[in-house]
């Protein structure tokens, strides 16, 4: 079967607390009003793109135990092909609990062997890269990017590549020599910053904007900022609603990679984007509230944007 998108990774399962008036404090306890289980981690991008009518096949391990057997339950769910998704007899859970204070969110992650199942990951994705037919690679900013990166070049593949979050790996200097094979760089403010060390998202794009042909910054309510091929871009937002903000950064890339794929410009990709990420939003559950294809494109035309009418473009 040939695929528009192959994403790489883990997928986790998401527990969401949402309705908390204050962040938990040491020794007190702290009540929310909703609750929510999910799949998450590399899930949201594969699920939120497959909403958008693209072919999507996940490569990744994922283990046998309770939590491990809840994601795998919801691939078929959103229509994301498990051909690639190698299954290890033993329990390896990916667990991500969010909670959600003030419009904003933090986070506390466990995942099980994660050095032994990168290096287990490397070796099934090459493999994997060789004999799929797909035009796209989606992954994050990882260790172990450039075999995938060599991979996916080798069978024409472009690739996309969202920044991992964890400070002391953006702030390492190894960093910048991995995030430039990709082909889209794909980060938000906070990670943009952290990674330039300065502290405007506009400057931290100043010193990213060599390192592929297309870096985009996500600023949330801001909207966002993007250099292709030297040409700075800015697409602001509508303000909406915030109830639960997991996942609006993945919603985001599938709605700016639905764009490129279907060879629109750059600054269309941007708004869709915006329109996935504030739809995102809106619901609980880091995929749950991304659009339909058709809710997307008649979201954009309500804006003034008829995707449909427009030339296709060259994509980075």
């Amino acid at each position: 079967m040939q695929y528009d998108v192959l994403v790489v990774g883990r997928p986790t399962c998401d527990v969401i607390f949402t309705g908390m008036s204050k962040w938990p404090e040491p020794g007190r306890e702290n009540y929310a009003s909703g609750l929510n289980v999910s799949a998450g981690g590399a899930f949201n991008f594969s699920a939120a793109a497959s909403r958008l009518g693209l072919r999507v096949a996940f490569g990744g391990l994922i283990g046998n135990d309770v939590w491990s057997r809840f994601v795998r339950e919801q691939f078929a769910g959103e229509r994301v092909s498990t051909e690639f998704l190698h299954v290890i007899d033993r329990p390896l859970p990916a667990v991500s609990v969010a909670l959600n204070v003030d419009e904003d969110r933090g986070f506390v992650t466990h995942e099980a062997e994660a050095e032994e199942c990168d290096y287990r990951l490397t070796e099934h994705v090459v493999e994997m890269i060789s004999k799929v037919d797909a035009r796209h690679v989606h992954i994050h900013l990882v260790p172990w990017l450039p075999p995938v990166a060599e991979a996916a070049a080798a069978r024409g593949m472009t690739l996309s590549v969202d920044a991992w979050g964890w400070e002391p790996w953006l702030e390492s200097q190894g960093i910048w020599e991995l995030a430039c094979l990709s082909d889209v760089l794909l980060m938000n403010d906070a990670e943009a910053m952290t990674m330039t060390g300065v502290p405007d998202p506009r400057a931290a794009l100043e010193q990213l904007k060599g390192l592929c042909k297309c870096v985009v910054i996500k600023r949330g309510a801001f909207g966002a900022v993007a250099v292709v091929d030297e040409e700075i871009l800015i697409s602001p937002t509508e303000r909406v609603k915030v109830i639960d903000a997991t996942g609006a950064g993945d919603c985001f890339n599938a709605g700016f990679i639905y764009g490129l794929l279907h060879d629109l410009p750059a600054g269309v990709s941007l708004t869709l984007g915006n329109l996935c990420g504030g739809a995102a939003v809106q619901a609980v559950g880091g995929y749950a509230g991304c659009p339909t294809e058709e809710g997307l494109l008649e979201a954009a035309r309500a804006g003034g944007i008829d995707p449909a009418a427009l030339d296709p473009v060259r994509r980075p």
